[in-house]
């Protein structure tokens, strides 16, 4: 699966993306614990507090954004793309 990095991801990491080959679906939280793993300066870009996606990460699958609305994180599959972003506000 590739993982492309935006804004102040693609700082902190030094890359565009990152490529993960994923045996098997993998929940959206251990591809990011996997990401944190590879770029631990990512960490809590990434992952909150509680081990899942930080809420000021915006993530979109295949082109479809992840709202994260309380239900089940979905499983990322190898062909997948992911896009990470931080959500920027302002004024």
């Amino acid at each position: 699966m590739e993982a492309r990095l935006y804004s102040f991801l693609r700082l902190q990491a030094g890359s565009r993306s990152l490529t993960l080959h994923l045996a098997q679906p993998t929940s959206l939280a251990d591809v990011l614990a996997l990401i944190v793993r590879l770029h631990p300066q990512l960490g809590s870009s990434l992952v909150g507090d509680a081990g899942g996606p930080a809420e000021h990460l915006v993530v979109t699958i295949n082109g479809s954004q992840w709202r994260g609305d309380g239900g089940a994180l979905p499983l990322i599959r190898d062909a997948d793309v992911l896009d990470l972003f931080l959500a920027i506000g302002g004024g």
